[in-house]
């Protein structure tokens, strides 16, 4: 059957249902009037047949309560079709709606009612989520973002006592970030309107990002101070990114071993002893060594065995590239720096369960780029 046949057909159907009404409605009247004026006094109960109002025989209304219970029910006719076809493209032409826009906006127009509903609700929380999206990416781009939680993240892994600087290292941060934001939120001074953000992915990786490109810029100015020969204060000095970054010797002992590290691990990859680009993975797995050597010593010995490496290696460093300059005061840690340590020593007490992962999973290479220098500017 054509498309005229159809529009036929309907034609012929409204007739016939139009005629049924006016049927109806003459039957009505004509039973209105033989019942007089007192029968519609002493009903007092629900309507019935005689009381319905003419506009509404019984035909219509049991059609009108059946509509809407299936999409068959909502389906236009041939002629609404047309009708909804011409008033879409009216539309398009008084708004000056592309080609393409146009084809969709005329192909939903004949579509059942509720299934323009459910795509008119799918659009709108697209269209919000990319509204709460584009407002995420704003603050990981503002200068706020960058001074209260990036240089916070930079300077965590300068802390001496950091167990890791990549295996479970994001899963740490982000985890403290989200009790501290729970909790005192003047930490980091996340807006309230982004806290619940704190945890997607969105931010997440964006975090990610930050800590790579700060590992990557330790590694490279470790090499340049190496070349340059750079003492161990003026090294120190150019790794924190903050002028009140306060150091000691545990600062100066942990970045002389991990200097140290680079020589090491060339050594490890020309052997094929370790995988080329994974420098801070190395490191992490000499770190993780050292304690476990230490769990099988008195409680007392724990402590010094951890740090002797430490130690060796600022007295090597030391002399190896005499200081300049007398050896910096050391200072009490400004309340800031004191955040950040108490924060590096909570992550280290996370288990498995607030990790979300195993701490034993070497493979955990979640925020790490196949090349530590690649996101170097």
């Amino acid at each position: 059957m054509n498309f005229e046949e159809e529009l036929e057909l309907e034609d012929r159907r409204a007739q016939e249902a139009q005629a049924r009404r006016d049927n109806n409605d003459a039957r009505s009247d004509s039973s209105s009037r033989h019942a007089g004026s007192g029968a519609a006094g002493t009903s007092g109960g629900p309507l019935d047949q005689r009381d319905r109002p003419h506009s509404m025989p019984e035909s219509v209304l049991g059609r009108r309560n059946r509509q809407g219970t299936s999409l068959d029910d909502w389906e236009w006719t041939p002629r609404s079709k047309r009708r909804l076809m011409d008033c879409a493209n009216s539309s398009c032409d008084e708004q000056g709606t592309s080609a393409e826009d146009r084809q969709s906006i005329v192909a939903i127009s004949q579509q059942p009612l509720p299934v323009l509903l459910i795509s008119a609700l799918a659009k709108q929380s697209r269209q919000r989520q990319a509204v709460q999206e584009a407002d995420v990416q704003n603050y990981l781009a503002s200068p706020s973002f960058k001074s209260n939680v990036t240089s916070k993240l930079q300077s965590t892994l300068l802390d001496p006592k950091l167990s890791s600087y990549v295996k479970n290292m994001l899963t740490r941060c982000m985890n403290r970030m989200l009790r501290l934001t729970a909790v005192t939120p003047r930490t980091y001074h996340i807006p309230s309107d982004m806290q619940e953000f704190v945890s997607s992915e969105l931010f997440a990786v964006h975090l990610s990002r930050i800590l790579t490109r700060a590992r990557a810029q330790l590694r490279k100015k470790l090499i340049d101070g190496k070349a340059e020969e750079k003492d161990i204060y003026s090294l120190m000095k150019s790794l924190a990114l903050k002028s009140s970054f306060e150091v000691n010797d545990e600062h100066w002992g942990r970045w002389a071993w991990v200097q140290a590290q680079l020589d090491v691990y060339d050594t490890a990859v020309k052997e094929k002893k370790a995988l080329p680009n994974t420098f801070w993975a190395f490191v992490d797995d000499k770190l993780n060594d050292r304690r476990k050597e230490a769990l099988k010593l008195p409680e007392d010995e724990r402590k010094a065995h951890i740090s002797r490496p430490f130690d060796l290696a600022l007295k090597k460093h030391i002399a190896e590239f005499p200081p300049r300059v007398k050896k910096p005061k050391t200072m009490s840690l400004p309340p800031w720096q004191v955040e950040l340590q108490n924060s590096v020593e909570e992550m280290a007490t996370y288990n498995n369960e607030d990790l979300n992962e195993p701490i034993s999973n070497a493979n955990n290479t979640q925020d790490v780029p196949q090349d530590d220098s690649q996101e170097l500017e």
